[in-house]
């Protein structure tokens, strides 16, 4: 009877070490699954960064020149301005001679 009862034991190991391995190998397949969606997103994000360095440069390119552009508008402004002024400032010196 001894040996019956062993024999169930063994079994009875046997088939919980079975259950005990279907679980682990379901537990690696569902980990398995999410490393792989994790690679995925990974290199989406790549990609993304990738992305968003080139729209980067382009509008450092475009921030660049528009500020060329402006600076050189107002050094223009400027320029003109100055001819009035020089202008104006050689009026006022005729006059103050004709007013002597």
């Amino acid at each position: 009877m001894e040996n019956e009862k062993f024999q169930e034991l063994v079994l009875k190991r046997l088939e919980d070490n079975e259950k005990f391995q279907a679980l682990v190998l379901q537990q690696f397949l569902v980990l398995t699954g999410e490393i792989q969606g994790l690679k995925s997103d990974i290199k989406d994000l790549k990609t993304n960064i990738k992305d968003l360095k080139t729209n980067q440069l382009r509008l450092e390119t475009k921030v660049e020149n528009d500020v060329v552009e402006q600076l050189r508008g107002l050094w223009e402004d400027r320029q003109v301005h100055l001819g009035y002024y020089n202008e104006i400032n050689g009026s006022q010196i005729r006059i103050e001679g004709k007013l002597e």
